[in-house]
Protein backbone atom coordinates (compact mmCIF):
# COMPACT_ATOMS: atom_id res chain seq x y z
CA UNK A 1 0.00 0.00 0.00
CA UNK A 2 3.01 2.14 0.96
CA UNK A 3 4.63 2.07 -2.56
CA UNK A 4 1.55 2.39 -4.34
CA UNK A 5 0.84 5.84 -2.67
CA UNK A 6 4.31 7.08 -3.53
CA UNK A 7 3.55 5.93 -7.00
CA UNK A 8 0.08 7.94 -7.17
CA UNK A 9 2.23 10.99 -4.93
CA UNK A 10 5.01 11.11 -7.89
CA UNK A 11 2.89 10.85 -10.70
CA UNK A 12 0.08 13.64 -9.20
CA UNK A 13 4.06 15.42 -8.49
CA UNK A 14 4.71 14.75 -12.29
CA UNK A 15 1.71 15.95 -13.75
CA UNK A 16 1.16 18.64 -12.25
CA UNK A 17 4.06 20.39 -12.61
CA UNK A 18 3.97 19.61 -16.61
CA UNK A 19 0.48 21.20 -16.13
CA UNK A 20 1.22 24.38 -14.41
CA UNK A 21 2.49 27.15 -16.71
CA UNK A 22 6.18 27.37 -16.33
CA UNK A 23 7.41 30.23 -14.06
CA UNK A 24 7.74 33.31 -15.62
CA UNK A 25 11.42 34.23 -16.91
CA UNK A 26 12.87 37.52 -16.11
CA UNK A 27 11.73 40.55 -18.22
CA UNK A 28 14.62 40.77 -20.22
CA UNK A 29 16.50 44.00 -19.94
CA UNK A 30 15.10 47.34 -21.87
CA UNK A 31 16.54 47.74 -25.26
CA UNK A 32 19.58 50.01 -24.71
CA UNK A 33 18.73 51.61 -28.40
CA UNK A 34 20.97 52.40 -30.92
CA UNK A 35 23.85 54.66 -28.97
CA UNK A 36 26.20 51.75 -28.42
CA UNK A 37 25.83 50.85 -32.58
CA UNK A 38 26.53 54.68 -33.31
CA UNK A 39 29.29 54.84 -31.21
CA UNK A 40 30.87 51.99 -32.43
CA UNK A 41 30.59 53.11 -36.10
CA UNK A 42 32.88 56.01 -35.11
CA UNK A 43 35.77 54.83 -36.99
CA UNK A 44 34.21 55.13 -39.80
CA UNK A 45 33.19 58.48 -40.02
CA UNK A 46 36.77 60.12 -41.53
CA UNK A 47 35.47 57.88 -44.31
CA UNK A 48 31.86 58.33 -44.52
CA UNK A 49 32.12 61.91 -43.31
CA UNK A 50 31.62 64.74 -45.96
CA UNK A 51 34.06 67.20 -47.20
CA UNK A 52 35.67 69.12 -45.64
CA UNK A 53 35.24 66.40 -43.10
CA UNK A 54 36.49 63.06 -45.02
CA UNK A 55 40.03 62.60 -44.19
CA UNK A 56 40.57 58.92 -45.68
CA UNK A 57 39.75 57.44 -49.26
CA UNK A 58 39.07 53.61 -47.73
CA UNK A 59 37.70 52.68 -44.96
CA UNK A 60 39.31 51.84 -41.72
CA UNK A 61 39.69 48.49 -40.62
CA UNK A 62 37.78 49.11 -37.21
CA UNK A 63 35.01 50.66 -38.92
CA UNK A 64 34.69 47.38 -40.70
CA UNK A 65 34.82 45.16 -38.10
CA UNK A 66 31.73 47.87 -36.73
CA UNK A 67 29.80 47.49 -39.30
CA UNK A 68 29.79 43.93 -40.18
CA UNK A 69 29.56 43.07 -36.79
CA UNK A 70 26.50 44.96 -36.93
CA UNK A 71 24.75 43.99 -40.04
CA UNK A 72 25.68 40.47 -40.13
CA UNK A 73 24.01 39.88 -36.63
CA UNK A 74 21.14 41.36 -38.32
CA UNK A 75 20.64 44.51 -36.42
CA UNK A 76 21.35 47.02 -38.08
CA UNK A 77 18.40 49.12 -37.72
CA UNK A 78 19.77 51.52 -35.91
CA UNK A 79 22.63 52.39 -38.60
CA UNK A 80 19.37 53.12 -40.46
CA UNK A 81 19.51 56.69 -38.84
CA UNK A 82 22.42 57.27 -40.78
CA UNK A 83 20.54 57.40 -43.97
CA UNK A 84 16.75 58.65 -42.07
CA UNK A 85 19.07 61.71 -39.84
CA UNK A 86 22.29 62.47 -41.82
CA UNK A 87 23.10 65.23 -39.26
CA UNK A 88 22.72 62.81 -36.52
CA UNK A 89 26.70 63.30 -35.70
CA UNK A 90 25.73 67.70 -36.02
CA UNK A 91 28.03 67.37 -39.86
CA UNK A 92 26.79 65.91 -43.06
CA UNK A 93 27.57 62.04 -44.24
CA UNK A 94 28.57 61.62 -47.62
CA UNK A 95 24.98 59.30 -48.00
CA UNK A 96 27.05 57.69 -51.02
CA UNK A 97 30.11 56.37 -48.73
CA UNK A 98 27.57 55.15 -46.10
CA UNK A 99 25.33 52.98 -49.11
CA UNK A 100 29.03 51.54 -50.11
CA UNK A 101 29.80 50.76 -47.11
CA UNK A 102 28.37 46.89 -46.96
CA UNK A 103 30.70 46.67 -50.75
CA UNK A 104 33.84 47.93 -49.14
CA UNK A 105 33.62 46.06 -45.67
CA UNK A 106 32.18 42.87 -48.15
CA UNK A 107 29.26 42.05 -45.60
CA UNK A 108 26.80 39.78 -46.33
CA UNK A 109 23.52 42.32 -45.43
CA UNK A 110 23.31 45.54 -47.45
CA UNK A 111 22.48 49.11 -45.32
CA UNK A 112 20.04 49.95 -48.11
CA UNK A 113 18.50 46.26 -48.10
CA UNK A 114 17.89 46.52 -44.08
CA UNK A 115 17.18 50.55 -44.19
CA UNK A 116 14.47 49.90 -46.65
CA UNK A 117 12.89 46.80 -45.03
CA UNK A 118 13.38 48.59 -41.51
CA UNK A 119 9.95 49.47 -40.03
CA UNK A 120 9.00 53.50 -40.33
CA UNK A 121 10.07 54.37 -36.88
CA UNK A 122 13.69 53.88 -35.72
CA UNK A 123 14.75 52.25 -32.37
CA UNK A 124 15.53 54.85 -29.70
CA UNK A 125 18.56 56.30 -28.90
CA UNK A 126 18.57 55.86 -25.55
CA UNK A 127 16.53 57.69 -22.84
CA UNK A 128 19.10 59.92 -20.66
CA UNK A 129 16.45 60.75 -18.69
CA UNK A 130 15.80 58.00 -16.12
CA UNK A 131 14.36 57.36 -12.95
CA UNK A 132 17.32 58.25 -11.47
CA UNK A 133 17.57 61.66 -12.66
CA UNK A 134 16.09 63.97 -10.30
CA UNK A 135 15.50 67.51 -11.24
CA UNK A 136 15.62 70.61 -8.96
CA UNK A 137 12.99 71.32 -5.85
CA UNK A 138 10.44 73.94 -7.47
CA UNK A 139 11.49 73.08 -11.02
CA UNK A 140 13.66 76.43 -11.70
CA UNK A 141 16.86 75.24 -13.42
CA UNK A 142 18.17 78.44 -13.77
CA UNK A 143 20.83 79.88 -10.92
CA UNK A 144 19.73 83.49 -8.78
CA UNK A 145 22.54 84.72 -10.91
CA UNK A 146 21.77 84.14 -14.32
CA UNK A 147 18.08 85.18 -13.96
CA UNK A 148 18.56 88.92 -12.80
CA UNK A 149 19.22 91.27 -15.49
CA UNK A 150 22.51 92.11 -16.85
CA UNK A 151 23.75 95.76 -15.85
CA UNK A 152 23.36 98.21 -18.85
CA UNK A 153 26.99 99.67 -20.22
CA UNK A 154 26.60 102.65 -18.25
CA UNK A 155 26.28 100.77 -15.14
CA UNK A 156 28.92 98.22 -16.66
CA UNK A 157 31.26 101.24 -17.43
CA UNK A 158 30.61 102.55 -13.53
CA UNK A 159 31.23 99.03 -11.95
CA UNK A 160 34.82 98.67 -13.77
CA UNK A 161 35.89 102.61 -13.28
CA UNK A 162 35.11 102.39 -9.37
CA UNK A 163 36.31 98.51 -9.10
CA UNK A 164 39.39 99.57 -7.21
CA UNK A 165 36.48 100.77 -4.62
CA UNK A 166 34.60 98.34 -4.06
CA UNK A 167 37.74 96.33 -2.98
Amino acid sequence: MREATVAVFLFLLFTTSTLLPATSAQPSPPSPGCVDELVAFSPCLSYVSAPPNNVTETAASQCCEAVSSVLDSGDGNCLCYLFRQPLIFSFPLNQTRVASLSLVCNTSRSLESICSSAPPSLPPLRNITGPDVSKPEGGNTTSPESSKPSDSGEEAKHNYMHKDKRL
